[in-house]
């Protein structure tokens, strides 16, 4: 079987900075390999490009310039906010955790938000930073491509490929048709993340 839309596909993924950092790699024991649905819009599209029509076993390489991968970095995504800000949210505020924050309002918000990481802590503000850490990088990508199958009709509706622990939880595999039997769709808090 090839690569195609549609398709579920397992990788071990390798992403290297310019200077040859490892910044993730798939054979890290905390990571492993990653499973998506080809088309989806999980991976990078140029990395996706790259990888359809390719069988179980190929290996690809791509040097992605900041571009192609997660744009350069913008100043105006950096901001400092007030501590008071988060209340009695319960979100950890410690440097290196990530938050969502409305953009527009800069509240605590799951509907429009951005993901900020914490940069600071002052005494009366915490600084953020809404850019993606690998944002202004040119990366290297090795994906060794492990296992090819057809997507269900559950990831293809969600456009996520499912765990076998998920697919053996019995949950119907019909689009439309949630865990308890209503009607929900990609995003509801039903199907997870």
């Amino acid at each position: 079987m090839k690569i195609a839309k549609n398709t579920v596909v397992r990788v071990s993924l390798l992403i290297r900075d310019e200077e040859g950092r490892v910044l993730e790699s798939g054979e890290a024991e905390d990571k492993g390999p990653l499973d998506y649905v080809h088309g989806a819009g999980f991976l990078l599209q140029s990395v996706e490009e790259a990888l359809e029509g390719r069988e179980e076993g190929e290996e690809i390489e791509v040097r992605l310039p900041p571009d192609k991968a997660f744009g350069y970095r913008n100043e105006r995504l950096k901001k400092r906010v007030s501590p008071a800000l988060f209340g009695d949210s319960g979100i950890p505020l410690w440097i290196g955790e990530t938050v969502l924050l409305d953009e527009k309002e800069g509240l605590p918000d799951e509907r429009e938000c951005i993901e900020w990481m914490i940069t600071e802590i002052g005494d009366d503000y915490i600084g953020l930073d809404g850019n993606n850490p690998w944002a202004g990088k040119t990366l290297h990508v090795r994906a060794h491509v492990l296992q090819i199958r057809p997507a269900t009709g559950r990831e293809l509706w969600t456009g996520r490929a499912m765990s076998a622990e998920i697919e053996k939880a019995g949950i119907p595999d019909s689009a439309g048709s949630g865990p308890w039997g209503i009607e929900c769709g990609p995003g509801c808090c039903c199907w997870g993340t």
